[in-house]
């Protein structure tokens, strides 16, 4: 894939503050949730490889995600701040066997094996941060970043049989092997909940 663009919907997120005075100025956090893949990179429909390219669709199932955040507050409610973070996502099996399976009318069976993508991020950006019962409750909070992406794509292996073992055939088969992309684009927007721990 050319881009990959992720949508994290929710983060539970535990935060310390770093300069230990009354007004949080540094701060540093945990975080961890769902992550919701978008655009070609969630669509479910099978497409091979283009010869020379990494252009397919990414059959990602929603996922999950883990951060580590450091950043500073420009007043109360706005922050920068930067993260490293990284996320993984199931390959949606049944997207695969209506592709490989689409047109054959005799009695078959399917064979499906995809593994994870993986995604490293390193994301720079702000956030709007309301604090809860004067930080008593906790925190509620949304990101907007961009930066870089690091992506494995995952193997998969698809076979297509027909009969019962030992007397079977096979219709199909079909492997691709796991492949490290280039460093792309990637921007995430985050809405999150969470505690303090000062």
């Amino acid at each position: 894939m050319k881009q990959i663009c992720v949508f994290l919907l929710l983060i539970a997120s535990v935060t310390t503050d770093l300069n230990g005075q009354e007004r949080k100025i540094w701060f540093l956090s945990i975080d961890f949730g769902p992550s919701f893949p978008v655009g070609q990179f969630g669509k479910k429909e099978f497409t091979p490889t283009q010869p020379g390219t990494n252009n397919m669709n990414g059959l990602a199932k929603v996922g999950t995600q883990r951060h580590l955040s450091g950043g500073f507050f420009i007043n109360n409610k706005l922050a920068l701040l930067s993260q490293f973070g990284h996320s993984d996502y199931l390959q949606s099996d049944a997207a695969y066997e209506e592709a490989f399976s689409k047109n054959l009318t005799q009695p078959f069976s399917v064979y499906t094996n995809a593994r994870r993508w993986e995604v490293f991020n390193f994301l720079t950006g702000g956030k709007i941060h309301q604090e809860l019962g004067k930080g008593k409750l906790g925190f509620i909070e949304f990101r907007l970043m961009a930066g870089l992406a690091k992506t494995n794509r995952p193997k998969f292996e698809v076979s297509v049989t027909e009969g019962t073992y030992p007397f079977y055939r096979t219709l199909i088969s079909v492997y691709e092997a796991s492949l490290k992309l280039p460093v792309s684009f990637a921007w995430q927007t985050n809405l999150g909940i969470g505690i303090n721990l000062d």
